[in-house]
């Protein structure tokens, strides 16, 4: 495990092509210059986080695999392609247009960046730029439209860690794309996972994302999503939120583009002492 300090982000950014350094080294000074969420700004009233930062690590490799997810996976009868992440690290991909974010050189990065989530969102934001070192990148060719869904399926499962996932959405002018996101980690095991979800759609385009969250009741998840539509674009996010100690998901939408839309839909369920924190925030900045 490693803990978060500036000697571990140098190591993550080393392992990284040029384009991704810089932004390791700008969050890092952010992170550690930013103090923990407090209930009494209005981002995070109501809430009871129970961890600190200070006292995670970073996984050096991923743990062992989950098993295979009993109700996600069956239920689909063909797929675009598919990937599996573990504790943060892409493990597998296979399908056209679907690939690792660490595997990718500076373009994939550059693509990346399109519809990141600000570093300056807050602390936890701050470490997964500071500490992410991987992520799934789907892109999608303008004019294509891509008729199965894709499916990553993102487990968390190494104890006391700080989990950073990312997936990201890339759908050219015209094109047409689905992601469905399986969040999984085992009950009884403690652990923060802050899985960042970035949308960017072009002209004319749709991108869909589907997120089915099935975190273990010891887990606390901050989920951070921004997604840009442009011109025309339509933008659809679901998710069903069933797991979690505490689980959040800090959701932006940019319509940028004159008749963009979005359109988005929850289901979740709690029990017992279990939080579901959910924010969305829908900036309108083009007209119609």
């Amino acid at each position: 495990m490693l803990p978060l300090t500036r000697d571990t982000a140098t190591r993550v950014a080393n392992g990284l092509p040029e384009a991704a350094r810089s932004r390791i080294e700008a969050a890092f000074a952010g992170f550690d210059a930013m103090p923990m969420p407090d209930p009494r700004e209005e981002d995070w009233r109501y809430v009871t986080l129970g961890v600190d930062l200070a006292d995670l690590e970073l996984p050096e490799a991923p743990g062992s695999p989950m098993e295979s997810d009993p109700a996600i996976a069956p239920a689909l009868t063909a797929l675009a392609g598919r990937a599996l992440v573990i504790d943060g690290t892409v493990v597998s991909v296979e399908g056209d247009g679907i690939a690792s974010l660490a595997a990718g050189g500076d373009g994939a990065w550059a693509a990346a960046a399109a519809a990141r989530v600000p570093a300056a969102l807050d602390k936890f934001a701050a470490a997964h730029h500071a500490f992410g070192s991987d992520g799934v990148v789907v892109r999608v060719p303008s004019g294509v439209a891509v008729a199965e869904p894709y499916l990553i399926e993102v487990q968390a499962v190494t104890p006391g860690a700080l989990v950073l996932p990312r997936v990201i959405l890339d759908a050219g002018d015209g094109s047409q794309a689905s992601v469905i996101v399986s969040y999984r980690s085992p009950d009884g095991v403690a652990l923060t996972v802050v899985p960042h979800v970035e949308v960017v759609a072009g002209a004319n385009a749709t991108a869909s994302v589907t997120i089915a969250q099935a975190w273990g009741d010891q887990t606390t998840a901050i989920a951070q999503h921004h997604h840009v539509a442009g011109r025309d674009a339509a933008l659809e996010l679901a998710e069903t939120g069933m797991g979690g100690r505490f689980a959040r998901l800090h959701l932006t939408i940019d319509l940028d583009g004159r008749g963009s839309d979005a359109r988005v839909l929850g289901l979740y369920f709690g029990d017992r002492e279990q939080t579901l924190d959910y924010r969305a925030f829908m900036n309108h900045n083009a007209p119609s």
